[in-house]
């Protein structure tokens, strides 16, 4: 919301809340884009369910979402200057989606999902197996 707010945008912005998967799938099937600016993701579950609906997808260069950048599967975006999230976003719209097999050639199963997302935790902790 602070983001939201900072890019002038939250005129434009809808939040959503306790949505159904039902609910939530359909409102990705409905979006014409979807931008995830923040830093604080790790292997973004929303960003790959949008991915995998097909919704053009436009996620801040950083972190492990810049891996998406790098295999061409979403835009990036470097700035948080509005111009340059506009462009990714013109950017991403014109892309072809990412073929299936790319995208599940890419994306981590469940089990490996967890075990990559643990093994960053403890090796940011320090913690030994």
């Amino acid at each position: 919301m602070n983001l939201a707010s900072k890019l002038e945008i939250e005129d434009y912005t809808e939040w959503k809340r306790y949505l159904l998967r039902s609910q939530l799938l359909a409102e990705y099937s409905r979006a014409s884009d979807f931008v995830s600016l923040s830093v604080l993701e790790s292997f973004s579950r929303v960003v790959n369910e949008a991915v995998l609906v097909g919704v053009p997808t436009v996620v801040r260069n950083f972190g492990p979402t810049a891996d998406l950048v790098e295999a061409k599967i979403v835009e990036g975006v470097d700035s948080l200057h509005p111009s340059a999230i506009a462009e990714s976003i013109l950017k991403a719209a014109m892309k072809a989606p990412a073929k299936l097999g790319q995208i599940q050639n890419f994306f981590l199963s469940w089990e490996e999902y967890v075990d990559k997302i643990l093994e960053l935790y403890r090796e940011a902790l320090n913690i030994k197996r």
